[in-house]
């Protein structure tokens, strides 16, 4: 299915939480206010957390993922990994693949760790 051409896959800014917490509580029903996100997201161990999302044609956010870094114990060895939270699709633009596109532009922001990650980069 088509997703449009006009879409746009970015790395959200905090002027994005409340637009993202809207999107939340529209697809899961009311369960979250912004304080309680970013609680949420700021008891990250492993630094600080990234959100993909999904821009529809007039700048509205139809699409989120985000990954919340965390330490992964391998026997003697730590490496940093991430926890992939609250995905979620605007019940309009579901069947369309933006899931995964969600997914595949997490891959590439987070394809060198959390460190370089800045908000607002479009990704494709």
């Amino acid at each position: 299915m088509e997703t449009g051409d006009r879409l746009k896959t970015e790395v959200a800014g905090p002027e994005d939480i409340s637009a993202i917490v809207g999107l939340f509580n529209l697809v899961f029903g009311p369960k979250r206010d912004v304080d309680a996100w970013k609680a949420i997201y700021a008891a990250s161990p492993a630094g600080s957390p990234v959100s993909c999302i999904i821009r529809g044609d007039g700048g509205e956010i139809i699409g989120h993922l985000g990954a919340i870094p965390t330490w992964y114990d391998m026997g003697h060895d730590r490496a940093k990994a991430a926890l992939l939270v609250d995905i979620m699709v605007h019940p309009d633009w579901t069947h369309r693949g933006l899931a995964t596109r969600l997914s595949l532009a997490m891959h590439e922001v987070l394809g060198d760790g959390f460190d370089d990650v800045d908000s607002g980069r479009q990704i494709e």
